[in-house]
């Protein structure tokens, strides 16, 4: 419980919740009104698998715009009171932030976010984060994964139903870079994965665009 206001006593009132202190000062019985103390949880659920130091469409990186909407939703939730916490990770290992509603503990986990980001290089496991997530998270919470336009298999809708039995959850994708996008214009694109080069001689063709 967490105090609201003080107010003048009447008959009936328990005697516990008589604050003597304000009593004694306005020479009138005080109490105290209290009210339930409901904060919200919020768990962002971050793949952070080689598949995410890539760009995103618009030419922007993958990793930047993941970092920027953990640090979005957490300041709103920071700011309405709620706790917020980070869980990160692929197929190498996941880092983990408790729950706090300080701004403080926001930058280290988007810190601790970003060291993550920038030395995977292990493919995603957005299932195995999906079943960690649901396995840590006791109380029911708002859950928001944040990963890349990768498939979307039958092992992920079925770790996606176990966890909204409990929490709310929320998916936000990442588009992939569009070999066309103007931004990349001129520039040589690498598949992050398997380091094959395609020279922008070739993507910017005409005829080969429209084969």
């Amino acid at each position: 419980l967490e105090l609201d206001d003080l107010r003048h006593y009447e008959p009936g009132d328990d005697v516990r919740d008589v604050d003597w202190k304000a009593s004694a000062r306005t020479g009138a019985v005080l109490m105290r009104r209290h009210v339930a103390e409901r904060k919200q949880e919020l768990l962002v659920v971050v793949d952070t698998g080689i598949e995410m130091r890539a760009r995103a469409a618009g030419g922007d990186a993958k990793a930047d715009l993941a970092v920027l909407a953990t640090g979005f939703l957490g300041q709103v939730a920071v700011q309405a009171g709620d706790l917020v916490g980070l869980l990160a990770g692929d197929g190498a290992g996941r880092v983990r932030a408790p729950m706090r509603h300080h701004r403080a503990h926001l930058e280290l986990l988007l810190r601790q976010l970003e060291r993550r980001l920038a030395t995977s290089g292990a493919p995603a496991d957005v299932v195995g984060l999906l079943d960690e997530a649901r396995r840590v998270t006791r109380r029911r919470s708002l859950i928001v994964v944040v990963t890349d336009e990768g498939p979307f298999t039958d092992a992920h809708a079925e770790s996606v139903r176990r966890l909204r039995l409990r929490h709310d959850v929320l998916w936000l994708t990442i588009r992939d870079s569009e070999l066309t996008d103007d931004a990349l214009a001129g520039a040589d694109l690498v598949d992050i994965t398997g380091s094959s080069r395609l020279p922008a001689l070739l993507r910017e063709d005409r005829e080969l665009a429209v084969s």
